[in-house]
Parts: C-alpha cells; structure tokens; sequence
C-alpha cells in the first residue's frame, strides 16, 4: 500500500476510518431526531429541580442548567466571616467547633466554628425566595466535603475564586462571571478591603446586587438573612 505524507496506512486503516465515520453519522442521525430551534439547534433536554434549590443537566451535572431565562435569584456564600466567625475571641453562642484532616498523609488540619441552625436557614430563605446557593469562599470544593455536610447544606455549585487570589480585582471578577444577568445577594465580611474593585464590579451591573457585610466576630445573623430577603424581593 503507498504511503501518504510519508506514513504508510496499515491495512486495517481504512476499515477503522470507515467504522468511525459511521459512528458519526449515527451520532449525527441521532441528534436529528431532536426537535430543532429555529435557528436549525437541537433543542435541550429541560433541566430538573435537584434538592436544595439547584438545577440538574439532563446528563446528572449538579448546579447548571440550559434554563437560562429563568433567571432564579443567587444567595451567594462565604465562609471565613458570615460562616465561621473567625475574629471572635471564643465561639459565639450556637457555634462548635468543627476539624477536618486535609489529607490521609498530612496532619495539616482545617478547623471552624459553625452554628447548624445557619444550614436549615439558608436553606429556607433560597426555597422562600426560589433562588439557587452557591459558595464564594476560598475554601472552594472543601465547602461542599467539611461545610457543607456539617450545616446540612447540599453539594452547591462553587466559583473558582484561586486565579484571582492577590489581585485588585479580588472575587469581583469571578463573580461577575457566574452571576451575570441574575439578581444576587451575597453575604461576605471583607466588601471594605476593596473598595475601588467594588464599585467598578456594582457599575457593570444592572441586576438586584445586595451587598451584606457580615461582621466576622459575630457571623451570619437574622438581620442580614432579612436584608437578602428585602434585597431580592424589591
């Protein structure tokens, strides 16, 4: 058999090559048998209620949907602060302390003091207000594996906040991003520290942006789960 391009095709080549054509040609059949967007895409599968408030894929990935004009409202969550009121000299009445080992070969250990009634909470003020939680925390994914199960919280969609770390923009940039074109409130303790990349982030949006301050000797308290309920209700 000649080569081609300087490599040579082995017999078996050209049987391979068929069977993949076929398959795409299956594939592509398959997706046809879709009802069509006027635009000729497949229209997506609707997505279902997932618990906590989330929405789930049609392929099971929790916290993204293709209902995107729903719109629903954000609760976003930190929590060294609002969560863990890191600055306070003893836990706060309702607070234990929580450790969590990071890893199976390290001692290295993450502690925190929590308040359980704060996940039946959050969790009531989202269904009240139909709205979807997510973390904003440099915890990130250990949100949902020590925080998370520790206040009864679900796994919650996370926003990646690590590339922005020690820069101006802070978390601004990153939540701009995930909760572009839907009303928000987030519950954080550090709005202060930057300031300019605060009001350069509430310029850029034109949704219902609730900033709650929360102080981090005292944590999340009634009135700053009230001042998200007026905030998204507006």
């Amino acid at each position: 058999m000649a080569p081609v391009d300087g490599v040579r095709a082995e017999p078996g080549d050209h049987e391979e090559r068929r069977d993949q054509r076929r398959d795409r040609e299956h594939t592509s059949d398959r997706h046809n048998d879709s009802p069509l967007h006027a635009d000729g895409l497949p229209v997506p599968r609707p997505a279902e209620s997932a618990p906590g408030g989330q929405r789930t894929r049609a392929d099971g990935v929790l916290g993204w949907s293709w209902e995107v004009p729903e719109m629903r409202p954000l609760l976003l969550l930190d929590v060294d602060g609002p969560l863990n009121p890191w600055a306070a000299k003893t836990p706060p009445d309702g607070y234990v302390e929580h450790r969590w080992r990071l890893s199976r070969w390290r001692r290295r250990t993450q502690h925190a003091w929590l308040n359980a009634a704060h996940g039946t909470a959050l969790l009531d003020l989202a269904a009240h207000l139909d709205a979807d939680l997510a973390w904003a925390t440099s915890w990130e994914h250990r949100a949902n594996t020590t925080v998370g199960p520790a206040l009864g919280l679900p796994d919650l969609p996370v926003i990646g906040l690590r590339a922005y770390e020690g820069r101006p923009v802070w978390k601004y940039a990153a939540v701009g991003r995930f909760a572009a074109g839907r009303p928000l409130a987030w519950f954080d303790d550090d709005f202060d520290l930057y300031r300019s990349a605060r009001e350069a982030f509430l310029a850029r949006r034109r949704e219902i942006t609730a900033l709650i301050a929360v102080d981090p000797a005292t944590g999340l308290r009634v009135e700053h789960l009230r001042a998200a309920e007026d905030a998204l209700r507006a």
